[in-house]
């Protein structure tokens, strides 16, 4: 066991067994305290190498990046540490989820191994969106990644993802703008191309921007989405050249789906993956590696990737729950899933458009049926499932003859409970209403919600 301080002299006893280490640093974890790890420079670090990450690492503790959703967190340096004769030596962090990296969560041979419980493109989605809020975070607070890649990412088994490592981002020094600490290292394939057609850049003389991490960041989601294809891997097809390398083909914009790509390099076995992307994906892709290419401006930001990549999983969510009704055959279960956003998505098949309309004419027949015979009650919870689906010329004169009715008799009865301040009665009509849009005046409608409020209904 190893004992080391941080600035208030507080202790932390590390054993003697690490949990992770590379070139820089050893990881460890931290004897009576589970929730962090801390990390261990090598001795053999140089003193000049040493003060700049002790420098580096100060500016990042006084602005610590902050995220707002549960699902995404930043292994953000929390105390520096010292050995026994004050010299730095490394810090502490958040520890994140060992349980699986970033490429193993869309590797369908670790995949179907440690998240045996999700489908494939629901965890997608859901690790791509939370690597772009990561992203999104860092960005906001100011700061360069520099060095993107999938050994950077710790997945958990539901999905929420850990940024790692950094102590390797781009920090700006407002003391010296013009001489950012730099980020040191670098990861083929993930490099943005105005930085590979430099055949000299060297990742510990230049400085890097949003743009290049955007490009990364571009890279690892399509990755996630095309089970670990990358989009500037395909088949050579020049038996007249070698096959360029990564950086060269990234240099050149041959992406394997753009219409401007170089012939000699065609998709391998991931066409039919594309055509299941969303539309609204497949258009960031493309703004990353076709438009992006030549305006680096274009590539979608974290921000942007996050809100798009959410807004397809709940669609997709929307589209399992309308599947499941269609696969009990229940009229009620189909309708309550048959919302907008599933009726006019393209992705509807013929046979489930037709199954979800003739549960619609179903309860359009008994809708009509329970009219004629004035069953009120029956026709009110039939009109509540039916009103997001129909059109008034769907029912006949009489029908909406009798909903006229119903709607003015109802709507009456809910004045009188409001004028009578009986919040019981005024719950009761309220709850009967066939339209929720209020027909009440403003003082009206508070004296109601106020009821309502002080039964817990709202």
């Amino acid at each position: 066991m190893t004992t080391y301080f941080d600035k208030a002299g507080l202790t932390y006893d590390l054993p003697s067994k690490l949990i992770g280490g590379g070139g820089e640093a050893e990881v460890y974890e931290v004897i009576a305290q589970p929730n962090i790890v801390a990390k261990i420079y090598h001795a053999t670090e140089s003193p000049q190498s040493m003060n700049l990450r002790y420098q580096k690492l100060n500016l990042m503790l006084n602005n610590p990046v902050s995220i707002n959703i549960l699902s995404s967190s930043i292994a953000w340096p929390q105390q520096l540490l010292y050995d026994q004769a004050g010299k730095f030596i490394g810090y502490t962090m958040q520890k994140g989820s060992n349980y699986a990296e970033l490429h193993q969560a869309y590797s369908p041979k670790y995949r179907k191994r440690l998240f045996p419980k999700w489908n494939a493109g629901e965890l997608a989605l859901t690790v791509a969106t939370n690597v772009a809020a990561c992203l999104d975070a860092v960005h906001s607070a100011g700061y360069v990644i520099g060095d993107i890649n999938p050994r950077n990412f710790l997945v958990d088994r539901n999905g929420h993802v850990t940024l790692v490592d950094c102590d390797s981002f781009q920090v700006s020094d407002p003391k010296n703008p013009q001489k950012p600490f730099l980020c040191t290292v670098t990861f083929e394939g993930y490099l943005a191309p105005e930085l590979c057609k430099d055949q000299i850049w060297e990742p510990v003389k230049h400085a890097r921007n949003q743009q290049h991490d955007l490009f990364a960041l571009g890279t690892l989601i399509f990755q996630i989405l095309m089970d670990g294809r990358h989009p500037f891997s395909g088949q050579w097809t020049d038996v007249h050249r070698k096959d360029p390398l990564m950086n060269e083909k990234i240099a050149q914009g041959y992406y394997i789906f753009s219409p401007n790509q170089n012939k000699n390099l065609a998709p391998q076995q991931c066409e039919t993956k594309m055509q299941t992307l969303d539309d609204r994906i497949v258009a960031l892709i493309r703004n990353c590696f076709v438009t992006g290419q030549s305006n680096p401006n274009a590539r979608p930001s974290g921000q942007t990737w996050r809100t798009e990549l959410q807004a397809v999983n709940n669609t997709n969510y929307l589209f399992r729950a309308f599947y499941k009704a269609l696969s009990s055959d229940d009229d009620q279960s189909i309708l309550v899933t048959y919302t907008k956003e599933v009726r006019t998505n393209s992705r509807l098949k013929p046979h489930q458009r037709d199954r979800a309309e003739a549960a619609v004419r179903n309860r359009v027949n008994a809708l009509e049926f329970a009219a004629t015979w004035k069953y009120e009650d029956e026709v009110g919870r039939l009109w509540n499932e039916l009103n997001p689906h129909l059109g008034t010329n769907t029912l006949t004169q009489q029908t909406l003859r009798y909903l006229s009715e119903l709607v003015e008799r109802r709507e009456i009865v809910l004045s009188l409970a409001i004028e009578s301040d009986n919040p019981i009665w005024m719950q009761w009509a309220h709850s009967r209403l066939l339209d929720k849009q209020s027909f009440l005046n403003s003082a009206q409608q508070n004296k109601l919600n106020q009821a309502l409020n002080s039964l817990g209904k709202i």
